[in-house]
């Protein structure tokens, strides 16, 4: 669960977050000709980074959805697939469709909590073995 489905879209939530935050309009200077070199440069990162990674947490859904916890919705996964597809469709032809698909906002957050809870019954499962080969003397 964790190594094939959480972790990795953890992980690649965290770098395109990273990635807009330091590259993305967000960090965009205020003086036109160091914006326009920003906007190349973000475009460049949309393409070599933020889509591919999208394209990988999607396959990743999409292979490994049979591993999302029991108190998680799988609707909050296929608002995130939703979004990323539109946002690739965006990219090559703008249009205002996409606007219906934003990017979840709690979408990083539905990892977290999915990976802790799985954390918290993998340390479960380990104490609950632990006293079951110490009451069997093994």
């Amino acid at each position: 669960m964790l190594d094939s489905f959480y972790n990795p879209i953890f992980y690649l939530l965290k770098l395109n977050g990273e990635l807009f935050k330091s590259l993305g309009p967000p960090s965009f200077p205020e003086e036109h000709y160091e914006r326009e070199e920003a906007v190349l440069v973000w475009d460049k990162v949309v393409e070599n980074a933020i889509v591919p990674n999208n394209r990988k947490i999607c396959k990743i859904i999409n292979k490994f959805c049979h591993f999302v916890d029991s108190e998680d919705l799988l609707e909050n996964y296929f608002d995130f697939v939703k979004h990323a597809e539109s946002y690739e469709v965006f990219r090559k032809d703008p249009n205002q469709l996409h606007t219906k698909f934003k990017y979840p906002n709690n979408f990083i957050d539905i990892i977290v909590s999915g990976r802790a809870r799985v954390i918290n019954k993998l340390i479960n499962i380990e104490k609950d073995v632990g006293k079951f080969i110490s009451e069997r003397n093994y």
